[in-house]
């Protein structure tokens, strides 16, 4: 069963089972962006161990389960994804033995996801919020039903579950959950920078929108925001103001004599995943100016969209929203393109916002 743990304390108590690891040191637990994690894993085998995490790795596939939340531990087993049923992200170890929790009965009103049911391939069932689901994805996050619950969140192991069905087709024997759009306007400011990275890489703006069920031209807008800011830090004066900014010991750079048009071109070639190596010896660019590109655009348009948060949050809410409003119905869309997509979308601003408010 995906873990009692709001009961038992799963077996195992830290990763002394299994293939043992020595791991790169873990990163600071100041990081805010990488904050320790405790977790139960469970595995198709039954076996189930709780430990530490930092991350998850979708894209290799694996990840290092820590014995502790110490900075300076370096005992870790390594897990491999395709091994597992579900990772479960916990408040504590313990859990409340004496609750018996809500897996199966969607309750209230969830504003962030959409209602999905999950069969395990050993017949166990759960529903939840799930705010992104792609079938050709490692994984997905499903938000239990229960408040109440131990788990904060659950990562299911898309090719170790036997369906994965949304509610609204009246799977299994739960309720239709309530699911709405997310609001633009009080969409975080980390998720907008996640996406306008996104579409840096991938430009098909449409296929985002249909996954994330934000209209195109909101997309738009924020990707826009963000280029506009990085393409203005690899200016001459972009780049000598924040070297200067870094004080007199920097190292004097060798001539520069890249045009901006030029240094923009090769830092979007590089988000979009081309090799480094042939791009230096096709612009004759060094490895070290073309990083220091890529991080000048990075941070700079990361600077704007958390800037765009701030100031949004100075906005009246019913201003905000009647913005984004005229933003989508202004778009000037090709004919016939995205209207049934669009008017699926016509609620969006009718109520106020939920979640956190931009740069909270």
């Amino acid at each position: 069963m995906i873990p009692s743990v709001n009961g038992t304390p799963p077996e195992g108590a830290g990763p002394a089972e299994g293939r043992p690891a020595t791991p790169p040191p873990p990163p600071p637990v100041t990081d805010r962006d990488r904050m320790v994690n405790r977790v139960v894993v469970v595995f198709l085998s039954g076996r189930r161990i709780r430990g530490f995490v930092y991350d998850v790795s979708t894209e290799r596939g694996d990840f290092h389960l820590y014995a502790s939340d110490d900075a300076a531990e370096t005992m870790a087993e390594l897990v491999q994804l395709a091994e597992c049923k579900a990772i479960v992200f916990v408040k504590s170890f313990a859990g409340n033995p004496d609750y018996r929790e809500n897996k199966t009965e969607l309750t209230g009103r969830a504003r962030w996801g959409r209602a999905y049911e999950v069969v395990f391939q050993d017949g166990e069932r759960m529903v939840g919020m799930v705010e992104t689901y792609h079938p050709k994805k490692l994984g997905f996050y499903i938000i239990p039903p229960d408040p109440r619950s131990n788990s904060l969140r659950i990562f299911v192991i898309s090719a170790n579950a036997r369906s994965v069905n949304p509610l609204g087709q009246k799977t299994g024997e739960g309720k239709d959950g309530v699911w709405e759009a997310p609001d633009p306007a009080a969409y975080p400011v980390e998720k907008r920078i996640q996406l306008a990275i996104r579409m840096l890489r991938d430009p098909d703006n449409e296929s985002l929108s249909r996954e994330v069920y934000l209209p195109v031209p909101v997309l738009d807008y924020w990707k826009r925001t963000f280029l506009d800011a990085g393409a203005l830090a690899l200016t001459d004066e972009g780049l000598a103001a924040a070297r200067a900014a870094e004080g007199p010991d920097r190292p004097p750079d060798k001539p520069d004599r890249a045009t901006p048009e030029k240094r923009l071109d090769v830092v979007l070639r590089l988000f979009a995943r081309e090799d480094q190596a042939v791009l230096s010896q096709t612009f004759l660019v060094p490895f070290k100016i073309l990083a220091e590109w890529r991080e000048r655009f990075l941070d700079a348009g990361t600077r704007a969209l958390k800037e765009q948060g701030v100031a949004e949050c100075e906005v009246s809410p019913e201003t905000l929203r009647a913005r984004y409003e005229e933003l989508v119905a202004s778009a000037a869309a090709p004919e016939g393109a995205g209207d049934e997509f669009l008017d699926s979308l016509s609620g969006l601003f009718d109520e106020p916002p939920g979640g956190s408010p931009p740069g909270s």
